[in-house]
């Protein structure tokens, strides 16, 4: 009988680095034998380089290889060069295909090549298979191993399919029916099969159309796809049609997780890095994107520098400048936040509105709100300017770019993801400074702009 597993806490996390300090080998075999593989990635997480490298000479052979399939992807790489050759053949034997190539694809194709000449050839056909699809694809996620039949079995034959084949998915919902060219015909749920009563009956009779998923369909729109039918599971073909495995909702839970990461990490302008990256790989990545971001502020400055004269004869402009851009940024945003989101959701949807349909749809919503959010700010920023230097004019000038600010941040901040996304990339990439660097620009350029007409003349 399998022992339950138990779960990670912060009593038992301490017990655990005690055990790993003290060199207690047998007990933290024994405690990590009956924790969850993924309360004890969690723990391997936690650790520091050196404690890693420890924990792992220490469990050797004995570890879950679904710990390797549940450890994040930036720490997954440095645990897998510390691992010996012989224990990720036997974890890369032991988990399912999808899982087996997750942790593949972070080695070198040196190792690669080195762990799939000690597999089965059957087994080696369905990882290299999946290796094959560009990541982030239907077909690099996919499970190779499903339960399959030919539609003109029947449901006697299933149920004997079921009963003695050794090598069916650890979890499954659906048996798949498939032509003599493998071509994908249907599927029957397996509490259909259970409650058919019949079992001369034909399975072809009991299947259910389903929803595929083509291979080379981004896992964006796999995980989409599965919330608009509310899918446990879908098979994968290739663009022939041929039955190629399987996607199920774990997958699909990992592939929402990593595509908010995702956007989340674009929106703040931190790109590829997380917080489980090492300091070098971070400050790289950051790096390249805060250049991005001091050249943008170049640009902004030689704006400003254009109006020096302006400057120091009103000394109130230098002020005021400031409150322009943040309004402007900020309103701007919130807009590229809204229509990312929009467009990640399918509430804006390109196929069936096209581009200019949804160009339109968002554009004219958000420029709209911010006219009448720039006119409300307008009102009460000019009123507080012109009291506060004792000048309408200013006031005035205040109001004036604050208006064409924000109502540009409404166009910019819905324009710009659109754009992008029809380029082919990540809407999300639209944020921070490519739309900061327009509202600060356009900002300082028409509230400088009507200073020097109305005050200097």
């Amino acid at each position: 009988m399998e022992t339950e597993n138990i779960f990670l806490t912060p009593d038992l996390d301490k017990e655990l680095l005690h055990f790993l300090d003290l060199n207690q080998d047998k007990e933290l075999i024994a405690a990590i034998k009956d924790l969850h593989p993924a309360d004890t990635a969690k723990f391997i997480e936690r650790l520091s380089p050196k404690e890693r490298q420890h924990f792992f000479a220490t469990v050797k052979g004995n570890l879950d290889p679904e710990v390797l399939a549940e450890i994040h992807h930036d720490i997954l790489e440095s645990v897998l060069e510390n691992l010996p050759t012989p224990d990720l053949v036997r974890a890369i034997k032991r988990l399912d295909s999808d899982d087996a190539v997750a942790v593949l694809e972070d080695l070198s194709e040196e190792q690669q090549q080195s762990i799939l000449k000690s597999i089965n050839p059957i087994d080696r056909k369905k990882i290299l298979e999946s290796l094959n699809f560009e990541p982030d694809t239907a077909g690099r996620i996919m499970q190779s191993e499903v339960a399959v039949m030919l539609d003109t079995a029947t449901v006697s034959d299933a149920h004997s399919y079921l009963k003695k084949t050794k090598h069916l998915p650890d979890i499954f919902f659906e048996l798949y029916l498939v032509d003599a060219e493998h071509s994908f015909k249907g599927a029957v749920r397996l509490c259909d099969l259970i409650q058919c009563k019949d079992t001369s009956l034909p399975l072809k009779y009991l299947a259910r159309s389903r929803s595929v998923v083509i291979a080379t369909m981004d896992q964006e729109e796999v995980g989409y796809i599965f919330k608009k039918y509310a899918l446990v599971s879908a098979p994968v073909v290739n663009e022939e049609g041929h039955l190629l495995g399987m996607i199920t909702a774990d997958d699909v839970l990992h592939i929402i997780d990593e595509e908010a990461d995702k956007a989340f990490r674009y929106l703040g302008g931190v790109m590829e890095t997380s917080l489980e990256a090492g300091t070098l790989r971070t400050s790289y990545m950051r790096l390249r994107w805060l250049f991005v971001t001091f050249i943008n502020t170049l640009i902004a400055s030689s704006v400003i520098y254009q109006f020096e004269a302006v400057l120091a004869k009103y000394v109130a402009l230098a002020i005021l400048m400031p409150i322009v851009a943040a309004m402007g940024g900020n309103a701007g945003m919130q807009v590229v936040t809204v229509t990312v989101r929009a467009l990640a959701t399918h509430q804006l949807d390109l196929d069936y509105d096209g581009f200019y349909g949804v160009l339109k749809k968002i554009v004219s919503k958000e420029v709209l709100v911010g006219l009448i959010n720039g006119t409300f700010f307008a009102l009460f920023l000019a009123t507080l300017a012109a009291f506060w230097f004792n000048d309408p004019r200013l006031g005035g000038i205040l109001a004036g770019a604050m208006i064409f600010n924000v109502v540009w941040a409404g166009f910019a901040g819905s324009f710009l993801p659109l754009i992008i996304n029809r380029l082919g990339f990540d809407p999300a990439i639209s944020a921070g400074p490519f739309l900061t660097t327009t509202t600060d620009v356009m900002g300082f350029t028409v509230f400088l702009g009507l200073a020097k007409i109305f005050l200097v003349g």
